[in-house]
């Protein structure tokens, strides 16, 4: 389990009211401090603002930072050891060339020369502990339309745009050779974990780390158009 404490605070600011070309001009702005026992200390923030310039009409935009800790599962699920596919690093003749696999921990000296495993490589599976939260940036801009004349019909058309970073997923063991083989990123390529060996499978030491992690970014962009109308 883990603990979490937050404190926040949220302000509605009434900036124009009543007046000719501006029934209403509101700004909402909230902020909120959160502290988990697993991930340590994050900030949220949001700002809204909404301008309706007569009673049937009324625009909006905002940008809200938001973060998803980790879950249960995703924090503490067990971590178990696995085979998966082929180290094509190993054996006589390497599938991979020299730079390719110097890129995930082989010595040179010991290209061509690592024992071809019979059924796989090593593969660690499981929650991590270590996972920080995901953080979302999001902007809206919309606009509301409820006309004096239908009374009960609501219209509303929305844009967002999600951005979100240090996205909690997994990655297979393959994929996160072929990464490190391809583009020598330290992330990927402290993944791989070779014994003195420089197998991947012959001791309990060597194996690829496939347990969740914060990789990368996912992002999410469209339109929302909602319609409700309410007879009366």
């Amino acid at each position: 389990g883990f603990d979490v404490k937050e404190a926040f605070i949220e302000l509605l600011v009434p900036v124009v009211q009543d007046i000719r070309g501006a029934r209403d001009l509101s700004l909402e702005l909230g902020y909120r401090y959160s502290d988990y026992s697993t991930a340590g200390g994050v900030d949220t923030y949001k700002a809204q603002l909404s301008y309706a310039p007569t009673e049937s009409w009324r625009l909006r935009a905002g940008y809200n930072r938001a973060i998803r800790a980790a879950s249960i599962p995703e924090l503490f699920y067990p971590q178990v050891m696995g085979i998966d596919g082929p180290d094509i690093c190993a054996g006589p003749d390497p599938m991979a060339t020299v730079e390719e696999c110097e890129r995930t921990g082989v010595p040179a000296a010991l290209y061509g020369q690592i024992i071809l495993s019979p059924a796989g490589y090593n593969a660690l599976w499981g929650g991590n502990p270590l996972l920080d939260p995901e953080t979302a940036d999001t902007i809206t801009a919309g606009v509301v339309w409820t006309p004096r004349s239908i009374t009960g019909l609501s219209v509303t058309l929305d844009y967002y745009d999600i951005e979100i970073t240090d996205a909690i997923t997994a990655i297979s063991a393959d994929s996160i050779l072929g990464l490190c083989m391809d583009t020598g990123d330290p992330f990927y390529c402290g993944l791989i974990y070779r014994d003195e060996h420089g197998s991947l499978w012959l001791t309990r030491d060597a194996y690829i780390d496939a347990t969740l992690q914060n990789i990368g970014a996912l992002s999410a962009e469209g339109i929302d158009l909602s319609v409700n109308y309410l007879a009366g």
